[in-house]
């Protein structure tokens, strides 16, 4: 099933992405590092950042070569495959985070893609490492006035160039979520760095999903209130009841998140992360209750359930 990230149907699947990825090389100084890695990759540069030690650098793919679609991911793979044969650690600084072009957007599905996030963060939050939750060193969260100036500027700007720039001025760099208005890319800035391909090809997938659902709607996203969003304590799992932790999440990581496999993948990241049985039992429940609700995934799984939310 790896091979088939993105499926021909997707419509969004020639939309190019860029990452940004830091990674620590404690066998290597990073000059050592950079002469290894940009003589077998043609298209990869190592750089440095000023919150990185020494032994630890960021790696991305140059102008020339654009990442998109299948061959964009196997790239990505093949790249992690051979930082774990170098010993590359995950630093637990470092993050990994993804760029999406907007190329054929207008100022409202830039908008609508910023509003998405600013609505679940808080239950995407959830799937995500522990120490990569709420408002972090060098990651703000975003606020609701920034987000309200945002779509009373894309409703009176239709110059798609222009509203980036106002996006990338209004919410500055170190945010969850941020735009560069020269690339001209929403980037997601939230996920861990790691060397665990899995993750990598999944938040890929899982961030082009925001980029697609934001591209799909016609009006724009509603924000949730500070008070709507207090959902994340409640914990409630009734999949039915509008506004409970239970729908939300389904809302996350079954509508928006695209499929199955990444429903599956996300809900199980989210019983690995929680931080208290509590979390993870009621986690465990509604995954239950979404998979039974939805017969037509996989009928033997459906059989084999008991068993198999067991062993998650």
């Amino acid at each position: 099933s790896n091979m088939y990230l993105f499926r021909n149907s997707n419509t969004q699947k020639g939309r190019r992405f860029g990452i940004d990825f830091e990674i620590a090389h404690p066998n290597y100084s990073r000059s050592e590092f950079k002469n290894i890695i940009e003589n077998q990759y043609s298209h990869v540069a190592v750089k440095r950042d000023p919150s990185l030690r020494g032994d630890e650098s960021e790696i991305i793919i140059t102008d020339t070569y654009h990442t998109k679609d299948n061959e964009g991911v196997s790239l990505w793979k093949d790249i992690v495959a051979t930082l774990i044969n170098k010993g590359c650690q995950e630093s637990p600084r470092a993050g990994f985070h993804i760029h999406w072009d907007t190329e054929g957007m207008t100022a409202k599905n830039v908008y609508n893609a910023i509003a998405l996030w600013f609505n679940y963060s808080a239950i995407i939050d959830y799937a995500l490492p522990k120490e990569r939750r709420g408002s972090i060193v060098n990651i703000k969260k975003l606020t609701r006035r920034e987000l309200g100036k945002l779509q009373r500027i894309a409703r009176g700007e239709p110059e798609l160039k222009h509203y980036l720039q106002y996006a990338q001025n209004l919410l500055g760099h170190c945010r969850e979520l941020t735009v560069n208005a020269k690339f001209k890319t929403i980037e997601f800035r939230k996920q861990k760095a790691t060397l665990d391909v899995a993750v990598i090809q999944n938040w890929i997938a899982f961030t082009q999903n925001i980029m697609k659902n934001a591209i799909n709607r016609d009006s724009f996203i509603g924000l949730w209130t500070d008070g709507k969003k207090r959902y994340a304590k409640m914990l409630n799992t009734d999949i039915y009841a509008n506004g409970s932790f239970a729908h939300t999440f389904r809302k996350v990581f079954q509508y928006y998140s695209g499929n199955q496999s990444q429903f599956n993948f996300w809900t199980r990241k989210a019983i690995e992360n929680a931080q208290d049985t509590n979390t993870e039992d009621v986690i465990r429940e509604i995954r239950k209750k979404i998979t039974m609700a939805n017969k037509s995934w996989n009928q033997s799984e459906y059989r084999n359930l008991s068993g198999y939310i067991n062993q998650i």
